[in-house]
């Protein structure tokens, strides 16, 4: 079962910002890397953060780092 992805008012805000190319290739590989396994960990594409009282994630799509 795919799982849902809300954005935070300010994600979406910072998205629009981007150009439409990188936004559609931000908004693919948000689809396909947290649709399906959202805790997924990998050493090159998605990271925990250390030392945060609440576990968060950092997703690098190119040049973009999504936390």
């Amino acid at each position: 079962m795919p799982f849902e992805i809300i954005l935070a008012p300010g994600a979406v805000e910072s998205l629009r910002r981007l150009s439409a190319h990188i936004r559609a290739e931000v908004r693919d590989a948000l689809d396909v890397h947290l649709r399906h396994e959202p805790t997924k960990v990998s050493k090159s594409r998605i990271k925990r953060l250390r030392g945060l009282s609440q576990p968060q994630f950092r997703s690098r799509i190119g040049d973009i780092r999504v936390f």
